[in-house]
């Protein structure tokens, strides 16, 4: 299945270097984000079968790095419905760490 980008096509080099976390309770959604995604570039993926997972590491994440946690993640994709935590209480607790940083950082992954 071809998505646009050519086996032969250059990819931007910023794109390498960007984490991207993935909440996905679909095997089916999941396999087609992670074959997507490094097509057009985007080798750095996270991938988490649920939103408590996704959050453990976010939340481990933001302990480590503290103020350059944005720095590390630059988007969230994440299921509105999944078990043991959906996406809206997965969104509210990263807001919860980007507040509790002081909101200094006008960019968001989310």
């Amino acid at each position: 299945m071809s998505w646009g980008a050519g086996e032969n096509a250059k990819l931007p080099a910023d794109k390498c270097d960007k984490q991207i976390v993935i909440a996905e309770d679909s095997p089916t959604l999941r396999k087609i984000l992670t074959d997507y995604l490094p097509q057009i570039g985007y080798q750095n993926l996270q991938v988490f079968e649920n939103g408590a997972l996704a959050w453990a590491y976010l939340d481990n994440l933001a302990r480590e790095m503290k103020e350059s946690f944005l720095d590390e993640v630059q988007l969230v994709i994440t299921d509105i419905e999944m078990p043991q935590m959906d996406g809206h209480h997965l969104i509210k607790k990263i807001k919860h760490i980007l507040c509790s940083e002081g909101c200094r950082r006008s960019s968001s992954p989310l």
